[in-house]
């Protein structure tokens, strides 16, 4: 389903708090069948910081490998004073059904595990 929010748990990196954000049925401007991501700064909304960030988002099949590395080189600028700006990722991030598909190894039992470096 569409605009279906599925939200990681919150992690600490760098004095910042961080969540994962999937849309496995993709966002509301995802083109149909793709899955969406985004990295969302859970820091303090009050602060008034801008946090620029270089990350990575890769898929890893049952064996470790990289299915995906498309989305390898992300940048953005994180800003806790607003909505707008802050989460960064990608609206058409991998297909939904390839992921689904048992030939894919990529689900294990049913988890998808995605890197974030």
């Amino acid at each position: 389903t569409k605009n279906e929010r599925l939200e990681l748990p919150p992690f600490s990196c760098f004095g910042h708090e961080w969540m994962l954000v999937l849309y496995p049925g993709g966002n509301g401007i995802a083109n149909d069948g793709k899955m969406s991501v985004f990295l969302h700064n859970e820091s303090d909304r009050d602060a008034g910081l801008e946090i620029s960030v270089n990350f990575a988002l890769t898929i890893r099949d049952v064996f470790g490998g990289a299915v995906d590395q498309s989305s390898s080189s992300l940048k953005g600028t994180f800003r806790t004073d607003t909505e707008f700006t802050d989460s960064w990722g990608v609206d058409d991030y991998f297909e939904r059904e390839a992921i689904l598909k048992p030939t894919s190894n990529i689900l294990h039992n049913g988890t998808l595990t995605l890197d974030l470096s």
